[in-house]
């Protein structure tokens, strides 16, 4: 997919706003091929913190309000992280992100 998208969209480049929505995608693009955010490492924490917060920041002009409610409790938890979590702590943060979201 990425191999098909990415070159024709730099060929033919988008000239609205979407361009900008685009840069974005190629980075998480970047992001997830690099697979910096696997890993038990605070390093590997902060990329996929990146990914998140880019994540967060797609379509953003889209009333979405249940992803920016669940971006925002995910973008919290990673950086209140300070080692590797444990499974306990990801169900709890699917309670939290479920809770904010029925709010």
């Amino acid at each position: 997919m990425e191999e098909l998208i990415i070159p024709f969209f730099l060929k033919y480049p988008l000239l609205s706003a979407k361009s900008y929505e685009f840069e974005k995608w190629c980075k998480i693009i970047q992001l997830l091929r690099s697979q910096s955010h696997i890993g038990k490492t605070l390093a590997a924490r902060d990329a996929f913190l990146d990914i998140a917060k880019l994540c967060s920041d797609l379509n953003s002009k889209r009333n979405n309000p249940s992803k920016e409610i669940r971006a925002e409790v995910i973008i919290e938890w990673l950086e209140s992280l300070s080692g590797v979590p444990s499974i306990e702590a990801k169900a709890e943060l699917q309670a939290r992100i479920r809770k904010a979201i029925k709010i």
